[in-house]
């Protein structure tokens, strides 16, 4: 009886035994599992945030790979934990030329997106000779801009030269370059959803080694090549108070491009003709059009850099 008793303590034991492994067990691939979802730092799933430009359009929309999310004017920012893994990112307003990139984001990325988004068919202003008093004032400053070769952001973080064919960024702000001097973290090339790349550059201006998110061992260099062009750089500028997104023009037509690290380098047109010369200031572009003797074309981009606003 004794020995009996006996058998089945040690029966009891070993199945509690095995019930506590199981627990345990099951216990540590839960937390595995869900681990992302109950703590923060680097255990946390990757989050976007976007930051919608301030410009009047009706609705945004937010295309994350397949998923596609649609955002009121009222919304400033969209702001989504997401799964890691690799992103085609597409933000589209109506009227307005798309923006895309491509981030590959692990556990614990916190990403901002900041795209730019330029009004398709902006209106302009034409300015007649001997009938417009304002003429004669234009057409020195698209003058003076032709000997000019370079601009500075309004804080002085961030410099462009241009003396023929190509624009160099250089960093001349506090600390380490940003995340935009860096190369390129995916493969792709510059495009600008208006048919023109093709016959705007003249080369593959970054290349990439990986496609992995934009964080490096290695700072990133103070300089970098933004773009290099078939015909010579006109005038070039920075627009909307923004070290990242760069306005120039060639004889085919001014376009408004991104100092990223991200591909696809976006490019996205404002004008589209046979310029002789041009000006840009701020926001304002001035320019000779071959096709329209004896006027002056004047564009005024939006002012698109009052929206700081969070969620």
């Amino acid at each position: 009886m004794n020995t009996t008793a006996s058998n089945r303590q040690t029966k009891n034991s070993i199945i509690v035994g095995i019930v506590i492994i199981l627990v345990i067990v099951g216990g540590w691939f839960f937390y595995q599992h869900h681990s992302s979802n109950l703590s923060g730092g680097g255990n946390s799933n990757p989050k976007i945030s976007i930051d919608f430009p301030n410009i009047q359009a009706g609705k945004f929309s937010v295309a994350l790979n397949s998923d596609l999310y649609m955002e009121g004017p009222e919304e400033k920012t969209f702001t989504k934990s997401v799964q890691p893994g690799t992103y085609q990112i597409i933000v589209s307003a109506p009227n307005y030329w798309p923006w895309t990139t491509s981030l590959a984001l692990s556990k614990g990325d916190q990403t901002t997106l900041k795209p730019f988004l330029i009004q398709k068919n902006l209106p302009s202003t034409v300015y007649k000779a001997f009938q417009d008093s304002d003429y004669q004032d234009i057409d020195q400053l698209i003058t003076a801009a032709a000997k000019k070769r370079s601009a500075v952001t309004a804080d002085d973080t961030v410099s462009i030269n241009f003396p023929k064919n190509s624009i160099v960024a250089t960093w001349g702000g506090q600390g380490a370059a940003p995340d935009s001097f860096c190369p390129m973290t995916t493969a792709g090339t510059s495009t600008d959803s208006s048919g023109t790349t093709s016959a705007l550059i003249a080369g593959t201006t970054s290349t990439s080694a990986s496609t992995g998110s934009s964080t490096s061992a290695k700072p990133c260099p103070t300089t970098k090549t933004v773009i290099t062009t078939k015909t010579p750089i006109l005038d070039a500028g920075f627009y909307d108070n923004r070290n990242d997104v760069i306005i120039f023009g060639v004889s085919s037509g001014i376009y408004a491009i991104e100092l990223t690290s991200h591909a696809p380098q976006n490019i996205q047109p404002i004008y589209e003709g046979n310029i002789q010369s041009m000006a840009i200031k701020g926001n304002e572009i001035y320019l000779h059009d071959q096709g329209a003797k004896g006027v002056i074309v004047g564009i005024t981009l939006p002012d698109t850099s009052q929206n700081t606003s969070q969620k």
